[in-house]
């Protein structure tokens, strides 16, 4: 009975130094946030470069940086710029000893560790909140202290003396509103906002504290690491300050403002998120970045859009690429979500003027958007990147993007006439430079985009369908080997689930994914270069002409690939919300380069054509309103003696002051967008006779609409049909001796040039 007590003892005190081993890992951010009296609603913090730079040293990027060829590159491109004659006439001399000593100095600053935050403030009834910085000077205060000599020079004579905890600290005069003061306790520099009795700091000298910031236990991947940047927000209590502010403030406008981006928030799903913690360390020469939404489930709104995929669909990526991911994401009820906001908040009219012109559009472009295009995608996909020298069809590599449909007969049946609209809409003003092809492969009929420039850099976006998959390529090459890949038994593919590099880097994932980047970074990098490098030559001989100096040549780096380890990223959800992890040889921001890019492709399929959909729609509310102002003519025609108004601006009582306020044609530069000629046309005139139509370039690719004196409105989308149309007016204006229309603006002439008044 002793040996168990004995034994229950040991595994107490065993982890008990466990524990504190784990929290004896905490970092300086950690420890300035213990000090900080109350809990931070929002915390950045950042370790300093001393801290970081041994295991900075260790990684991939550091030793690119400091390769003596980017070093000597960054020195020839520095001396160009140095010795460039319009910029030394901007600048003037540039004196070196002065800008080293600036650097220095912001190296010191640099090197220290420092946190950043905001605290609620109930004490303080002019504003009800603390904002406060606190940089660890350590053994770097001597450095620190001649930059805060000239800060003290400056503001000595406007300031008053406070003592804060024992320290002499300057504050603002008392006869001032506002409570501010900063200076140093030991070793600390200190600036406070919004409290001048010390309660901010009071701890932050004390040799112990027992207090732990409590974002820590969302963290957990990065223990161990080297921490470099700490942020942490609260999003209820933030909220909470906000209405306190705007309640304080006593705008009523603001405050309304504020209320509406809360619905809004709310609608969108978002209004269940509690806090957002995230921390980039370094661990064994990579970069982490470990995020925590925090968010109870079930998911609502935009965030319930994003569902769980399934990683089998990596069978069908073949091991050679150098950069893959998976998502699932319900197109269809992300949509929903926002337009169910934007009906539930926005103005009745102006929701219904959304409405009416997206009918307008699916009318003329003969396709549904929501119940079709969008419907056709099920959520899964899979994008990846093939590097260059791959395949010899695509000697520049390329990606490929794979969505499972719903239907591939409404996805075709909505697309292909996008497809053929944007071939004619682009067919006169590309000069026969985009054009639509379509070639049979096997028993698939792939068609592809031909952009004449983007075809130097190997692209050609092609498409196509196998079974119940969308398969999209950069190229026509790679459409076709993904095809091919497609065709081949599942048992007898070499996919990437077979990559050794893969499998080591993925080892550990968690379930419930609801994303997923791999990135083989010594491939992408080799990748990257190579495009990079193939086309140095000629973009830095066009940018250095136009800047006036010589850009070198890109330093060769490639002997870096091999130290570099994949990078893998995915995201996965548990009750108490949402989770991101990042591990690579790069940082968070460039480690999912590839991802970005295949996302990039991804979004390529719908850009255009989600992008004329929404000209279209400019165009189309430009039609709808350019009809309320023929109606608004004849009213006021009936109300003044059959006179018609001399301007549009008569008709602000029949469409209300605020009409020619907003944007009447959305896609306009100018703030009067139409050519108005109704003076003189009453309701003896004929029904043809032309009021009133738009500017050349309010939306030139879509062309010109045109108000008639009966108040229907007709689109002329050539400009040579327009001017027909025009001089067959004009000769039923001669009849009815009305002034001729003439055309003081087109392809080849600036209507910014004639204002017309309202």
């Amino acid at each position: 009975m002793k040996f168990k007590k004995n034994l229950f003892l040991i595994a107490i005190l065993a982890l008990s130094v466990m524990c504190n081993a784990i929290f004896a890992q905490t970092t300086a951010v950690d420890q300035i946030t213990a000090r900080i009296s109350g809990q931070p609603v929002f915390l950045l913090g950042f370790e300093g470069l001393e801290t970081v730079e041994p295991a900075l040293k260790t990684t991939t990027m550091y030793k690119l940086i400091e390769d003596p060829a980017t070093q000597k590159f960054i020195e020839q491109v520095k001396a160009e710029l140095l010795n460039n004659k319009e910029i030394k006439n901007e600048i003037g001399e540039v004196d070196m000893e002065q800008v080293q000593q600036v650097l220095m100095m912001a190296k010191s600053v640099a090197n220290c560790p420092m946190v950043f935050g905001l605290l609620a403030n109930k004490t303080n009834k002019d504003i009800p909140i603390t904002a406060f910085a606190v940089i660890d000077g350590g053994e770097n205060k001597d450095k620190l202290m001649p930059l805060y000599s000239m800060l003290e020079a400056q503001v000595k004579n406007d300031c008053r003396m406070l003592k804060i905890n024992g320290f002499d600290m300057y504050a603002a005069p008392k006869k001032e509103k506002e409570k501010v003061y900063f200076g140093w306790m030991d070793n600390y520099f200190v600036f406070v906002f919004g409290e001048d009795t010390g309660s901010t700091v009071k701890n932050l000298t004390k040799a112990k504290v027992n207090k732990k910031p409590v974002y820590l236990k969302n963290l957990t991947k990065t223990q161990g690491g080297t921490g470099v940047i700490t942020f942490y927000a609260d999003a209820p209590k933030i909220g909470r300050i906000i209405e306190d502010i705007m309640e304080l403030e006593g705008e009523d406008e603001a405050r309304q403002i504020f209320e509406i981006a809360k619905a809004v928030i709310d609608k969108l799903g978002l209004g269940e998120i509690t806090t957002l913690t995230s921390r980039v360390s370094i661990k064994d020469g990579d970069f982490i970045d470990e995020t925590k939404l925090a968010i109870p489930q079930p998911y609502t709104g935009l965030m319930a859009a994003s569902r769980p995929i399934d990683t089998a669909m990596l069978q069908m990526v073949d091991q050679s690429v150098y950069s893959v991911s998976v998502s699932n994401t319900n197109i269809t009820a992300m949509i929903d979500t926002i337009m169910n906001t934007a009906q539930q908040l926005a103005p009745p009219e102006a929701f219904q003027q959304i409405q009416d012109g997206i009918g307008m559009a699916e009318q003329q472009l003969g396709v549904k958007f929501r119940d079709g295009l969008l419907k056709s995608f099920a959520g899964p996909s899979v994008m990846y990147m093939i590097p260059p020298g791959t395949m010899p069809e695509s000697p520049a590599g390329g990606g490929v993007m794979i969505c499972e449909l719903t239907s591939a007969k409404l996805f075709q049946d909505n697309f292909i006439p996008l497809e053929n609209l944007l071939q004619t809409q682009f067919k006169e003003l590309s000069n026969g430079m985009f054009q639509i092809s379509q070639q049979s492969y096997d028993k698939y009929q792939v068609r592809s985009w031909n952009i004449g420039p983007a075809a130097m850099f190997g692209l050609n976006p092609s498409w196509t369908v196998h079974d119940k998959y969308l398969v999209f390529g950069t190229n026509d090459a790679m459409c076709r080997s993904a095809i091919d890949f497609l065709k081949q038994p599942v048992a007898k593919r070499q996919s990437i689930l077979n990559n050794a590099r893969f499998k080591a880097a993925t080892a550990d994932m968690p379930k419930n994914l609801l994303s997923f980047s791999y990135t083989d970074t010594e491939k992408e990098f080799i990748a990257m270069s190579t495009n990079i490098r193939q086309f140095w030559g000629m973009f830095s001989g066009i940018i250095g002409m136009q800047a006036g100096i010589t850009i070198p040549q890109l330093p060769n780096l490639n002997h870096h690939a091999k130290d570099m380890k994949p990078a893998v990223s995915y995201c996965w959800s548990e009750k108490d919300g949402i989770y991101t992890y990042q591990r690579g040889s790069s940082s968070s921001a460039s480690m999912g380069a590839g991802g970005i890019a295949a996302g990039a492709l991804g979004v390529s399929i719908l850009m255009p054509a989600l992008s004329k959909a929404r000209t279209t729609a400019k165009a189309t509310v430009c039609m709808s309103n350019l009809r309320q102002i023929g109606v608004a003519t004849v009213m006021y025609t009936q109300d003044n003696d059959d006179k018609s108004p001399d301007s549009l601006a008569s008709l602000k009582p029949y469409l209300g002051e605020d009409f020619f306020n907003r944007e009447i044609c959305p896609s306009s530069p100018h703030t009067q967008p139409y050519h108005y000629y109704g003076k003189g046309v009453n309701s003896s005139a004929s029904a043809s006779i032309i009021i009133a139509f738009d500017k050349y370039d309010n939306h030139p690719e879509m062309g010109r609409n045109v108000l008639f004196a009966d108040t229907h409105v007709k689109r002329f989308r050539n400009e040579a049909e327009f001017k027909q149309a025009v001089e067959e007016n004009n000769k039923l204006r001669k009849q009815a001796k009305l002034p001729v229309i003439k055309i003081t603006d087109g392809p080849s002439v600036n209507s910014s040039k004639k204002t017309d008044t309202f």
